[in-house]
């Protein structure tokens, strides 16, 4: 993986949303759904953002353990991708301006993984509310 390499949120099939400092994304293929809390949310925020890796090592204060924040945050990004949540993006567009980061401590960038209502999801997938038709929409 490239450090200038920038990432978008895999969508379709996943949906995500920032909530109270807390990143929430759903795989709706797999129905599996993931809680993303403290710097790990930060970062999450960033990469979909636009910040490459390098951008995002670059913008850490206090970077007495430069290797370590490499190796968590590489970590971190490919559990991501393999979790198929994120994917390089597309359109390699520069990132927000850069702003300064915490550095975060070890087994600080934690994505919890949930799969209680994987059944549920796949089932019967989210979908749009289509005002005229209902919810959900009649095929044709």
């Amino acid at each position: 993986m490239q450090e200038s390499l920038r990432f978008e949120l895999n969508n379709p099939p996943v949906v995500a949303e920032l909530v109270d400092s807390e990143a929430i994304a759903i795989n709706l293929k797999t129905g599996c759904y993931y809680s993303l809390t403290g710097p790990a949310a930060t970062l999450w925020a960033q990469l979909l953002e636009g910040w490459s890796l390098a951008e995002i090592l670059a913008a850490v204060s206090g970077t007495d353990a430069a290797g370590q924040l490499r190796a968590s945050l590489w970590q971190f990004v490919g559990d991501l991708v393999t979790e198929d949540l994120i994917r390089p993006a597309a359109n390699a567009m520069p990132a927000t301006a850069a702003k300064p980061l915490d550095s975060w401590a070890r087994g600080a960038l934690r994505l919890e993984r949930f799969t209680d209502m994987q059944d549920m999801l796949t089932l019967d997938p989210i979908h749009e509310i289509d005002s005229e038709f209902g919810w959900p929409r009649p095929a044709g």
